[in-house]
């Protein structure tokens, strides 16, 4: 009988409840890929952090080399230009631990 004459509340009822239930899915929905991307967007800083301190480390400790050896004679025009790339390679370095720190449990 219900089926065939439904009272005008309960039919109202159910569409509030499917509503409802189909509102809630897609809030959880939205909320889950807004942590899915974070969570991407994080793990695509790491590893650029990491990509970029060790290079960083390594172009900063042989231009350090290359300024402390004595054997070279480099002329001055050289010397400056290995003290500049030696200080920018340094702050790329300082950057990458200060803006990018770690990120735990990665």
């Amino acid at each position: 009988m219900e089926l065939i004459h439904p009272q005008p509340i309960m039919v109202a009822y159910r569409v509030f409840f499917i509503a409802f239930g189909l509102a809630l899915g897609w809030l959880l929905w939205r909320k889950n890929k807004v942590e899915r991307d974070f969570r991407s967007l994080a793990e695509t800083v790491e590893q650029f952090r990491r990509g970029i301190s060790a290079p960083a480390v390594l172009i900063h400790t042989k231009l350090q080399l290359l300024l402390t050896r004595g054997d070279f004679h480099l002329p001055p025009e050289a010397q400056e230009m290995i003290r500049f790339a030696y200080e920018k390679s340094r702050e790329i370095g300082a950057l990458a631990e200060q803006k990018l720190p770690p990120i735990k449990g990665a």
